[in-house]
């Protein structure tokens, strides 16, 4: 188990041995020294295998996700318009039900009981007007508010945005040597264990069979504002649970 304070130990000593060559360039922004790491893991999932050693150089990375504020404001300044509220390309999709070409998102929808895990149209649901302003397509208490995390925007719309930002997205190698906190090889950016001791989540997850019952332990059914949890050994928030984050190296 990894306490707030020895996450705070684990900054001290990553700085000590590669202190950043100056001021953040952006605000709000995390110097992470760079170093080897075994990315992927042969324990869960067969596209995270096989487990590899990788080396990362140092880099600047967000402390935390993009908020619906912020992308609020790089909408409103150039206009933007994301992939789910465009619809998709008649000419580039022929034969295809019309009804799936219009703006939309794809939505969880929990189903009512167990189901087989190989099919994830089990629970996830073509939604017309499902965008990054009505993640669900409709108004949910919460959802969509301005400090939670931006979700339904696609590949294009995150280079897009990285790109009015003057920054980049991370390579899937940076970000999972920076989400793991320091700790090569552990289970969580925390550690080993689920739940440290103490009882406390360290992160917004599925708790309960997936996918028809969430026991909502940790207090939420949707996103929760960021930095609702401690931040990782590199001083950096969400880098487990509360939604999938985009990489520069999608495939």
């Amino acid at each position: 188990m990894q306490s707030a304070p020895s996450f705070q130990n684990r900054r001290h000593h990553y700085l000590e041995r590669s202190p950043p060559p100056g001021a953040p360039p952006y605000p709000d922004t995390v110097w992470v020294p760079g170093g080897d790491f075994r990315l992927g893991s042969d324990r869960f999932y067969p596209e995270e295998a096989p487990v590899r050693s990788v080396e990362v150089r140092d880099f600047w990375m967000d402390r935390a996700p993009v908020t619906n504020a912020v992308f609020a404001c790089f909408v409103s300044e150039t206009g933007y318009v994301t992939t789910a509220e465009r619809g998709a390309n008649s000419d580039r999709h022929r034969g295809i039900d019309p009804a799936l070409l219009q703006p939309s998102g794809l939505v969880f929808d929990a189903p009512a009981g167990v189901v087989p895990l190989n099919d994830p149209r089990r629970w996830w649901r073509f939604t017309p007007g499902a965008s990054w302003r009505l993640p669900y397509g409709r108004p949910l208490a919460g959802v969509g508010a301005s400090g939670h995390p931006v979700v339904q925007v696609s590949h294009l719309d995150a280079h897009a945005f990285a790109e009015w930002m003057g920054k980049a997205l991370s390579t899937e190698a940076e970000w999972e040597f920076v989400a793991r906190g320091g700790l090569d090889g552990a289970t969580f950016c925390w550690g080993d264990r689920e739940i440290p001791t103490g009882g406390r989540r360290l992160a917004n997850t599925w708790q309960g069979p997936f996918p028809y019952k969430n026991s909502r332990e940790d207090g939420y059914r949707y996103t929760s504002l960021i930095r609702s949890y401690p931040a990782n050994g590199y001083g950096l928030c969400d880098m487990t649970g509360n939604l999938w984050e985009w990489t520069a190296d999608r495939a």
